[in-house]
């Protein structure tokens, strides 16, 4: 996690020793090869010199958001996803069935060893700009269609494989950070609040076009009167100009971040729809894996086992045993100390015990 914070604080500052750093990233594998054997000298003469200046220019970009915490704490989660049971038979049946080969390809990745666990999945957590999660190796989980998910299978002799996912997580951050707060069902809720007399769909439809820049002709089944109408009510609700104000602000050391802190490497983006999906996306990974860290710290990790996280949700194998002790816990959402409250849903994905 230390040499993620250093790619994520990227500053150009420390441009001179940059061939150094990305060597040390994305080569050098921590304990594990002596840099000193393998470097040029000249890259090795001021090392620690140069991890000193680092290390306090994180903690001066760090002083007021307190990021590198947050971030390193993500470091118990990950350090706890364990390696998941595969049912080999269903596993056959997917892969002689499925025709795409994208598809098929990414089911390889799941192949089940001789105790019928596949490998372990780990993480990038700063490929991109955004923030959210790319695999590194294993398991390429985050393309796996949801009709092959069945394949995951319990290690416990009596246990269930489940998805708790943060509910329409993107859009409500949108709304807490504009002071506004929906509970329920976000998108009837938002259509009574608008008097909007249009299918639930609709709106959905309508939310994700505002917030990601799509245009109301998106608005499918309406006439171009009343997709107009439906798209500029959403709009104004959700106040744009608010969200883009977050999204491009620049700190006094050049900075971009989101809403905890994170640096989001868009300076030159000058699209607004681009900025404000930056802005959301990665303040929501950084939203979800807080929960998520939290959740795992706080759980016994022998009877709840995470072995995927997927951007706004954990899949994990559960002893049924420990079911009614985890519900107590997960059972009113996640209520943040500044954005409040957020739903949570649970959804199973073991084939046996939904027969």
């Amino acid at each position: 996690m230390t040499r993620d914070l250093y790619k994520l604080y990227n500053i150009q500052s420390l441009n001179k020793y940059n061939k150094y750093f990305k060597f040390l990233l994305e080569e050098v594998s921590e304990n594990s090869i002596n840099e000193n054997q393998i470097l040029p000298d000249y890259l090795v003469e001021n090392y620690n010199t140069d991890i000193a200046l680092s290390n306090d220019k994180v903690k001066e970009l760090d002083s007021e958001f307190a990021y590198s915490t947050l971030f390193t704490s993500y470091s118990k989660l990950f350090d706890e996803i364990k390696s998941t049971k595969i049912n080999s038979l269903y596993y056959r049946i997917a892969c002689n069935m499925e025709k795409n080969e994208t598809i098929s390809s990414c089911l390889t990745t799941f192949q089940p060893n001789r105790d019928s666990f596949c490998k372990k999945t780990y993480y990038n957590l700063v490929n991109n700009v955004s923030g959210r999660l790319t695999v590194k190796s294993g398991p390429s989980i985050l393309t796996l269609p949801k009709r092959h998910r069945k394949i995951l299978d319990t290690r416990f002799a009596n246990g269930d494989v489940l998805s708790l996912d943060f509910s329409s997580l993107e859009p409500r951050l949108c709304l807490s950070l504009i002071g506004k707060q929906i509970k329920g069902d976000l998108y009837d809720e938002i259509k009574n609040v608008l008097g909007l007399d249009v299918d639930r769909v609709i709106i959905k439809r309508a939310i994700i076009s505002v917030l990601y820049g799509a245009h109301y002709t998106s608005l499918k089944g309406l006439s171009e009167s009343r997709a107009k109408d439906v798209f500029h009510s959403v709009k104004e609700f959700f106040e744009l100009d608010k969200l883009l104000e977050f999204a491009t602000n620049i700190d006094d050391n050049g900075l971009r971040k989101n809403y905890f802190g994170r640096p989001l490497w868009n300076l030159e983006e000058q699209k607004e729809n681009i900025l404000i999906n930056n802005y959301i996306q990665s303040s929501a990974v950084d939203l979800a894996l807080s929960y998520f860290s939290m959740l795992t710290d706080k759980l016994d990790t022998e009877k709840f086992v995470p072995i995927f996280v997927l951007h706004d949700a954990i899949i994990f194998d559960i002893n049924n045993d420990y079911k009614e002790e985890f519900l107590n816990v997960i059972t009113t959402g996640y209520t943040h100390d500044k954005l409040r409250h957020f739903p949570l849903e649970l959804d199973i994905f073991n084939i046996k015990n939904q027969e």
